[in-house]
């Protein structure tokens, strides 16, 4: 446990296993990764002051005035506008005639493979009463223990 925990080294010489530790890896380990989050956190320090010196200049840049407070206002009011028309188109996708078509494909696909499922199970329920020696009935029971139903029918 002490070798997966880093706390001991070891090395196969031969056929022995030579285990050792040395006191004072621990402590470089230690100070590396205490160096490494310093720096972490002087350049977040450097971010934080950079971004507030741009917030002040931008500020300054924009002053707040009567005529930008109305055309923010106007910029949420058309972006709440869009999203709704977003939501629209949204809803009347369900009546267009191309995703009506690929559902259809979509529905077509997926019953073909079904009823392909369906010739795999009897192929197999055949394969074990012909190969395998077993009756029809085994081979359902067999089947039905697998979480295969007794009665399988194609999809129409």
């Amino acid at each position: 446990m002490l070798v997966d925990d880093g706390l001991v080294e070891c090395e196969k010489i031969g056929s022995t296993n030579w285990y050792w530790s040395f006191p004072s890896k621990q402590a470089q380990g230690m100070s590396v990764h205490a160096n490494s989050l310093t720096e972490s956190v002087e350049c977040e320090r450097a971010a934080i002051a950079e971004t507030k010196t741009r917030l002040e200049s931008a500020s300054t840049v924009r002053p707040e005035s009567d005529d930008r407070s109305a055309k923010l206002q106007q910029l949420s009011a058309i972006r709440s506008e869009i999203s709704e028309f977003e939501r629209q188109v949204e809803t009347l996708k369900e009546n267009d005639p191309a995703e009506i078509e690929k559902m259809e494909s979509n529905i077509t696909l997926c019953r073909d493979a079904s009823n392909r499922w369906t010739d795999n199970l009897l192929q197999v329920r055949t394969w074990m009463v012909k190969k395998k020696g077993m009756s029809t009935k085994e081979a359902k029971d067999t089947l039905k223990q697998m979480g295969v139903p007794t009665e399988l029918d194609y999809v129409k």
